[in-house]
């Protein structure tokens, strides 16, 4: 799994191709069935990326059963394994890995296996939220990010919380709450920042101020262009500004266009509000 892991990261020769009949004869033999092999026979197949139908659900039993057997610093790393997985399943459009990935945070919390040395990290306190937003446990998100708040380091606290109950508000339409808690906040984190000037981007369309959202859509396309250290995420805001432009200037009743612009989102790559946009122009 470690050198797996390190290949994910640097580009170098599968080093384990000539094991794999061990593998076979690991499951032949049963061997699987223990806990501390099977936990990582199967946890080898999500690092590769392979394993949604059969690895990842034997994976995660084990997990469950017998997180016991293994330390702590090891348990939360087995955790962040499946996340990973769960995460790149959901890229991949598999969105009902979201409940996956809020069973995870919802029990690796409770056991306080994600926390290190008694600190939650912004990375896991953002996550966790999303994953319950996604699959609407409010409650839970709320209840969670009140809790957790002291456990984030300091440098970060007010602004992951301030971030999460904002998007958490957005979500149940409370949009003047959202936009109180994010318009004219410098947040430090920049994808953090960019995250929060898209709710504000959002508020605006469902409020119908179109002229606060030219407004922000211009000064937002600004600040990611002096910014040269974003990669995919620029490509990804600019293209979320571009779309919302391309929506606004839609003529009312343009089937056509409507059809055509649908099209062009469905097909674009780097896009995370895919699914937002496309519901806008489901209610036009």
């Amino acid at each position: 799994c470690l050198l797996t892991a390190q290949r994910s990261v640097y580009t170098i020769e599968d080093p384990l191709t000539a094991q794999l009949p061990f593998f076979d004869y690991l499951e032949a033999q049963e061997l699987t069935q223990i806990p501390t092999i099977g936990i990582y026979f199967h946890g080898y197949y999500l690092l590769r990326g392979e394993g949604e139908a059969t690895h990842f659900p034997r994976f995660k039993i084990l997990l469950f059963d017998h997180s016991q057997q293994f330390s702590l610093t090891e348990t939360r790393e087995l955790y962040l394994l499946a996340v990973n997985f769960c995460v790149r399943q959901v890229n991949e459009g598999n969105r009902g890995y979201f409940r996956e990935m809020f069973e995870l945070y919802q029990r690796g919390l409770e056991l306080e296996v994600l926390l290190a040395n008694g600190q939650l990290s912004s990375f896991t306190y953002h996550n966790a939220v999303a994953s319950a937003i996604q699959i609407q446990s409010f409650d839970w998100a709320r209840q969670m990010i009140v809790e957790y708040r002291d456990k984030l380091e300091a440098p970060h606290r007010e602004s992951a919380y301030r971030f999460n109950v904002a998007r958490l508000e957005y979500e149940q339409a409370n949009y003047t709450a959202a936009l109180h808690l994010v318009a004219g906040i410098h947040f430090p984190d920049l994808l953090v920042n960019l995250a929060s000037k898209t709710i504000t981007l959002k508020i605006y369309y469902q409020l119908a101020e179109f002229d606060l959202l030219e407004a922000h859509l211009n000064a937002m396309n600004n600040f990611i262009r002096r910014k040269r250290v974003l990669g995919y995420h620029k490509d990804n805001y600019l293209n979320i500004i571009r779309y919302t432009k391309k929506i606004m200037a839609l003529k009312p009743y343009d089937k056509a266009a409507i059809q055509n612009l649908v099209a062009e989102i469905e097909a674009e790559e780097k896009l995370t509000e895919k699914r937002w946009l496309l519901q806008q122009l489901a209610a036009d």
